[in-house]
């Protein structure tokens, strides 16, 4: 059996992965934010006063949810085929 080869370009594999890992990204921010207010209800619901730093906040909680992310968008993509290196070949 031979191997059907379908012409992509490795620039297309590249910017497709870019635009996954910008949407973990994106995502994983969401995420983090979402974290950080339920924290926030919580605190509350015990009836404790919350207590905020931006270093906390961003650098605790917002930004490695945003690095998790686009870590696990990109690993995705990878083991889906569709990496940066990939030419695009399927087996028959």
């Amino acid at each position: 059996m031979g191997v059907l080869q379908q012409t992509t370009r490795p620039t297309e594999s590249v910017v497709a992965t870019g635009r996954l890992v910008a949407a973990g990204i994106v995502l994983g921010l969401a995420w983090g934010g979402s974290l950080r207010a339920w924290m926030t209800l919580l605190a509350i619901g015990f009836g404790d006063a919350p207590g905020y730093s931006w270093n906390g906040t961003f650098g605790g909680v917002i930004l490695p949810a945003g690095i998790i992310g686009g870590v696990s968008s990109a690993g995705r993509n990878m083991r889906a085929g569709q990496g940066a290196g990939d030419t695009g070949g399927t087996r028959l």
